[in-house]
């Protein structure tokens, strides 16, 4: 007698079917974790470059101010990059520069661009500038509210709130601002 040795073709056939099921379940789930990722990136990023502006601000005692650009500026340039008025989309190729100077002749001391083909928008709410420049003792020039969306809308947004006295806060729940109102996106 020989001992067999292998899979029967049944065997093989339950185990496929059992990995397509399990497939395509798993498979929107890894879509929703990717898209759920970029967005806290978003969020990440843009808060870190405004508590990087206010720690900098405070360190140098001189106003330091983050606002978006397009093209990106790089850091160290010399002045002559631009800041725009609002926030695009990632088709537009948004990015945000920290920099020192004037709003109108900026000095570049970082900068963060979102990557081409991401579908993400950054809103500001209507109080809100797009422009923040914190002084010399951490203190904004305005508050403002960025709220960061994708295709998902509001679901799936997130917002960086920056108050008067210059504090930076994250929202702790998709949909809603730090402050726990409703967000709202184009």
């Amino acid at each position: 007698m020989r001992n067999a040795r292998g899979f029967t073709l049944l065997e093989l056939m339950v185990v496929l079917i059992i990995v397509a099921i399990v497939l395509t379940f798993a498979i929107p789930s890894f879509r929703t974790l990717l898209m759920n990722s970029r967005v806290n990136d978003v969020v990440g990023n843009l808060s870190g470059a405004l508590n990087y502006a206010r720690n900098t601000a405070l360190s140098k005692n001189a106003p330091i101010g983050v606002c978006p650009v397009s093209p990106p500026a790089t850091a160290g340039q010399a002045p002559g990059a631009s800041c725009l008025t609002a926030f695009g989309s990632a088709a537009n190729g948004t990015a945000w520069m920290v920099h020192s100077g004037p709003s109108s002749n900026p000095v570049p001391l970082s900068t963060y661009t979102l990557a081409a083909g991401e579908q993400i928008s950054i809103n500001v709410n209507a109080g809100g500038a797009a422009k923040i420049t914190f002084d010399g003792r951490g203190l904004a020039n305005t508050s403002s509210l960025l709220t960061v969306c994708d295709a998902r809308g509001v679901p799936a947004a997130r917002a960086v709130e920056v108050n008067a006295a210059g504090y930076v806060q994250i929202s702790a729940s998709p949909g809603f601002a730090p402050d726990g109102t409703p967000l709202t996106c184009p």
